[in-house]
């Protein structure tokens, strides 16, 4: 994303500097500011989007608006991100940051030291640090055998594996270690997961700050936690504990859930991205821990009384305000802008001469007029009933983004272009937002293909669910789908084909699959499968149970 900033200030600044050296002087720059409203910013639905609030200069306070609207009717006592606090600790930031999180969500400030959650980093730095050098060189790689060299790789080795079967503490001590130390942190974390509500306010300390970053340490810590608790419920797999694993495995889900909520696109992917991690060791629970009937019943009943994930609409449109957020506030900073996007250090005179410049030459309500055109086609298109063509409009729209992009191929010979148009500034006003919005935006269409996955996989552990309901009561799993109607409310389709999923026994479990977006059935494979072809193009999304045991690492 910083790349892309760099790409977008480039762009901006690369005009501001023609103005001001190349061609048409810094003169007709000057002039040309004095002479047009650049330096400000219209409000209205067409250009900000929001009409309020206002800060103190009379900009849409993109983050005052989005702290109303999420933290409407979220107390302490039911914020599930006030437990996480305290299970994690302060949250990241100088002492100014931390006090107006507290103060925002209504709660006392925590102790910098304390009994506080152990992340992956941390725990894989702290065991590094402890280890001799006797044992990591017991741990180096044999020119033999695919082994791992240092103890975080093999730590993550470890974890990948755990993840894919049931194990034990004699098998992998450090990864059992890391659960130990975080039983008291995980209590917190799991009574979190029970709170209906999840609210982490939004605190920008300068105006140079943005909306890009908000959620990111809060989704990477619970991301960790799940990771740890996902270890868990496997262990307690292997050890016939079948409840409390899966009261591990539903909190996961209630956790991915509550950071899906989160209105940025990053962080609400990695609540999508937990999901997926728990739904690979759920099949763990199905398969290897045999649960009973009633088991599988009331795992059914928890699974579909989940809270509904966060609508894409919804995340699109923060999505869109985070845009205009950024778009704002280049307008306002841009020599700052350029001086965090450049290598060479620029002077207080130069940076204000390349933001006057840069003003002068956007027209930055066309700007936003630009974005908002962009977000209304992209929030019609997810509006589409169907997968086939809600992707069919998107594609369409981002066929228009990739011509406008190839267009302004050739900076010198799109600013001769412009210097010869009657409306110079308007044009490259269009022109910069629809880059510009292909750059900052390409995280939309991410969303948009994990939400589109998330669901599908969803959808296809209600049918692994029923298919071990069989199991459970006839002691094999079902030779095909029609088997499992019996045990769910409803069978669900292939999203992506709207036809059955496809089902088939392997070895002493089954495969079932989505043919994926390409809509082709390549019999379950995907070009992320351990060991498939780098110029692979399958796209099949694939449930195995069991799971897949992990790929080989790398000599």
């Amino acid at each position: 994303m910083r790349g892309k900033r760099i790409i977008l200030f480039g762009l901006i600044g690369g005009f501001s500097a023609f103005l001001l050296c190349g061609g048409v002087g810094t003169c007709v720059a000057v002039r040309t500011w004095r002479s047009l409203p650049g330096s400000a910013i219209t409000v209205s639905r067409d250009t900000t989007y929001l009409e309020g609030p206002l800060d103190k200069d009379g900009y849409v306070d993109y983050a005052a608006a989005l702290n109303q609207q999420l933290s409407e009717g979220v107390a302490p006592e039911e914020n599930a991100a006030v437990l996480l606090l305290q299970a994690f600790g302060p949250p990241f930031g100088n002492a100014e940051y931390r006090r107006k999180v507290y103060d925002l969500l209504g709660v006392e400030p925590l102790p910098s030291e304390g009994e506080y959650f152990v992340d992956d980093e941390t725990f894989v730095s702290e065991l590094v640090a402890e280890k001799t050098p006797d044992e990591s060189r017991d741990a180096a790689p044999s020119m033999e055998a695919n082994t791992v060299s240092t103890p975080s790789e093999k730590l993550y080795r470890d974890l990948e594996e755990a993840s894919t079967r049931p194990w034990t503490a004699q098998e992998f001590p450090d990864l059992a270690r890391w659960v130990e130390v975080n039983e008291g942190p995980l209590e917190l974390v799991a009574e979190a997961s029970r709170r209906p509500k999840c609210f982490l306010p939004i605190v920008l300390l300068t105006p140079e700050e943005g909306l890009i970053s908000y959620g990111m340490w809060l989704a990477h810590m619970t991301r960790s936690a799940v990771r740890v608790l996902c270890i868990r419920a496997t262990l307690r797999v292997g050890e016939g504990r079948r409840d409390e694993a899966w009261q591990d495995l539903l909190a996961c889900h209630r956790l991915a859930r509550h950071v899906s909520q989160c209105p940025m696109a990053v962080a609400s992917l990695t609540g999508v991205a937990m999901e997926s991690m728990v739904t690979q060791s759920e099949t763990v629970l199905i398969h290897y821990g045999e649960p009973i009937p009633g088991q599988i019943r009331q795992i059914l009943d928890d699974v579909n009384s989940l809270p509904p994930p966060r609508p894409l609409r919804d995340r699109i449109n923060a999505d869109r305000l985070q845009t205009l957020d950024s778009f704002t506030r280049l307008s306002r900073n841009l020599g700052t802008a350029l001086e965090e996007g450049g290598d060479t250090p620029k002077s207080e005179f130069a940076k204000e001469l390349i933001g006057m410049a840069g003003r002068a030459a956007m027209d930055w309500d066309e700007v936003l007029r630009t974005a908002n055109r962009y977000y209304d086609a992209l929030e019609e298109a997810v509006d589409r009933p169907t997968f086939p063509e809600r992707r069919e409009a998107v594609a369409a729209l981002n066929a228009f983004i990739n011509a406008e992009m190839e267009r302004m191929r050739g900076f010198g010979r799109v600013v001769r272009s412009f210097a010869s148009l009657r409306s110079p500034r308007t044009t490259m006003s269009k022109h910069i937002a629809t880059v510009s919005v292909a750059l900052l935006c390409s995280l939309s269409d991410m969303a948009m293909r994990a939400d589109e996955r998330a669901f599908t996989q969803r959808q296809m552990l209600l049918i692994a669910l029923g298919s071990a309901a069989f199991r459970a009561e006839y002691g094999v799993y079902p030779q095909s789908l029609a088997a499992v109607h019996a045990y769910l409310t409803y069978v669900p389709v292939d999203p992506y084909s709207e036809k059955p999923f496809r089902y088939r026994l392997e070895n002493d479990g089954f495969v079932l699959y989505s043919v994926g977006p390409n809509g082709i059935d390549e019999a379950g494979l995907n070009r992320d499968d351990p060991g498939s072809p780098e110029d692979s193009k399958a796209d099949d999304i694939a449930l195995h149970v069991p799971p897949l045991p992990p790929s080989d690492p790398v000599e």
